[in-house]
């Protein structure tokens, strides 16, 4: 949110067509190395329209530009923001035993993809049987042990183990057939 008397200092910085392109410009160089261009920009205007407000200016572009670069150092200095590192930079940097690294970054969209089939397979398998989504999550986490997942299911959803277990391997069969004939139809 802007200040009232700070618009009136803004309006009488940006009257000046040479006075935005003094900002933009130096704006345009220093982008990278700050985190919000605008606040640079609105710094600038402000303490530019102030001096013009006290009047006895002799070179406005001469104004400008002092104030403009003396925010500009002030800005940067007093910025946190850390510019981007390229991979193949960093690569160059670290050697290991004389080889480069590689660093591929992650595929975010790949992962997703991966979530929706894996959610998609295991809505197919479950066909809406919660004790199957359970059943199929587990496996997905990489449980193996029938009896853990046959423990957890009698607690969640309760019943005996030993029902859960059968059904888990009951499960695993379906599973297996359904594999089997898709690799079959492949």
């Amino acid at each position: 949110m802007i200040k009232k008397e700070n618009l009136i200092f803004i309006e009488k910085a940006v009257r000046y067509p040479k006075v935005v392109e003094i900002v933009e410009r130096i704006g345009n160089t220093i982008w990278h190395k700050i985190p919000d261009l605008t606040s640079f920009e609105h710094t600038c205007f402000v303490e530019i329209g102030k001096e013009l407000e006290k009047g006895d200016v002799k070179s406005i572009e001469g104004l400008a530009s002092y104030i403009v670069n003396r925010t500009a150092a002030r800005h940067v200095n007093r910025s946190r923001y850390e510019s981007p590192t390229i991979f193949s930079a960093m690569s160059s940097d670290i050697k290991n035993e004389g080889e480069d690294i590689e660093y591929e970054p992650e595929d975010v969209l790949a992962n997703v993809e991966k979530e929706v089939l894996m959610k998609e397979m295991t809505d197919l398998l479950a066909q809406g049987d919660h004790r199957k989504k359970v059943i199929f999550g587990q496996w997905l986490n990489g449980a193996s042990n029938y009896a853990e997942i046959a423990r957890l299911l009698a607690q969640t959803l309760g019943g005996k183990e030993d029902t859960h277990r059968k059904a888990i391997n009951r499960f695993r069969k379906e599973c297996r057939e359904i594999v089997e004939s898709y690799l079959e139809a492949v």
